[in-house]
């Protein structure tokens, strides 16, 4: 047994490790091109560039490992099933779940060390990659903006801009719309421009030349102009973008311990800040971030564990279907993942908006899955149903 559980599991690594890079190529390439751009076309350093990259590659890990294990169980048991091996071991004595006993054992571990790495190595890399997309936008402030189109990322201020030099920050024939209570009162036009960040007082300066200032009065036909050859406004800066935030932690970005202490300052939080004319409110307010939190913890456990059923559910397919190559393996197990990652999402979200326990959320899409796999693999074993049994009988 021993004999036969070393040649399965050596036929299993190479299509796990071959699922894990092929979809991690395929999850890079449009996240390659978004960051291709971003040093072509929007002025940020190829270095700089580099080391978004190599951040955003652990997330990617956490999704694709999974996904790598539906694609080698199809791989493997379709390529026993070719060969009739599958047959040869059922006439040794080996049933399915046999087969299955020592990649599920594999399987498990790297489950364990993929929950490791959800609630280390993921959360830091999330921070990292914030911080880094925090400094593209502080530092390169005309990141955020678009040539030809209305803009409203500054607060009350809209923008439309002609022509923008990524490389200097420089920007020519620019439009600002000043919205005030619900209707434009000021419109700021000018040749030539420029957005610079202070970083000593953390503030975004809008410097500007030869242009005008056109004011409007609500109810008043009055209408001032004013001419200027520099001009300089201060930009609100988001929350999010502030340097003042990068040290704080989103959900997303800590490790299942904070998140269990956030959790119970969050709840202390509650019992305090409730008031009576407000409670229906605030309460919802604080059970929808409790939920957030208890999801981000279930997360780091689920998803790993989800790759002991896509194993399972791939082997069942692999021995069914038997024909089994690359681009087919390929193409069922991105469908198979693809319908997982919306009932996650999809619970997430309802979850958020406190629609549902998160604990539904994170243990319907592994019931499914479960279920699935078991009835998969049920077919594969039986070589004909109950009908087929009755009717060759007869």
């Amino acid at each position: 047994m021993k004999t036969i559980d070393k040649y399965i599991t050596r036929e299993y690594i190479p299509p796990l490790l071959l699922g894990v890079s092929l979809f991690t190529f395929i999850f890079l390439m449009s996240r390659l091109f978004e960051l291709l751009n971003m040093s072509i076309t929007r002025g940020v350093s190829a270095s700089y560039t580099f080391s978004i990259f190599i951040a955003s590659l652990p997330y990617l890990i956490s999704l694709t490992i999974p996904m790598a294990h539906v694609f080698a169980g199809i791989m493997t048991f379709g390529k026993f099933a070719n060969s009739g091996e599958i047959v040869a071991f059922k006439t040794l004595g080996v049933n399915f779940y046999k087969l299955l006993k020592s990649l599920l054992i594999i399987t498990a571990f790297i489950m364990l060390l993929l929950v490791a790495f959800n609630n280390t190595i993921l959360p830091n890399s999330n921070h990292r990659l914030k911080n880094l997309m925090l400094n593209v936008y502080r530092f390169k402030p005309t990141y955020q903006l678009e040539e030809g189109i209305f803009l409203k990322n500054f607060g009350k201020y809209s923008f439309f801009i002609e022509k923008i030099n990524r490389k200097d920050d420089t920007m020519k024939n620019i439009y600002i719309y000043q919205e005030s209570n619900g209707y434009i009162s000021r419109i700021i036009i000018a040749k030539k421009g420029k957005i610079i960040h202070d970083v000593k007082q953390d503030t975004l300066w809008l410097l500007l030349k030869d242009g005008s200032i056109h004011d409007f009065e609500k109810g008043k036909n009055e209408y001032h102009i004013v001419n200027f050859k520099t001009q300089n406004f201060i930009l609100p800066i988001n929350e999010e973008i502030s340097s003042k935030g990068t040290s704080y932690r989103g959900d997303r970005e800590l490790d299942i311990f904070k998140l269990v202490d956030r959790i119970k300052k969050t709840k202390m939080q509650m019992k305090r800040n409730i008031p009576k004319r407000e409670s229906k409110f605030m309460d919802l307010h604080y059970r929808r971030t409790l939920n957030r939190l208890y999801m981000e913890i279930y997360k780091k456990i689920t998803i790993p564990l989800t790759s002991i059923f896509l194993l399972m559910l791939g082997a069942g397919i692999g021995a069914r279907i038997k024909n089994s190559n690359i681009g087919l393996s390929l193409t069922i197990s991105l469908g198979i993942y693809g319908i997982f990652y919306i009932m996650m999402i999809g619970g997430e979200s309802l979850s958020s908006r406190g629609i549902i326990n998160p604990i539904i959320s994170a243990i319907v899409p592994l019931i499914t899955f479960g279920v699935a796999a078991i009835i998969v693999i049920a077919k594969a074993m039986s070589e004909y149903s109950v009908i087929k049994t009755l009717l060759r009988k007869n």
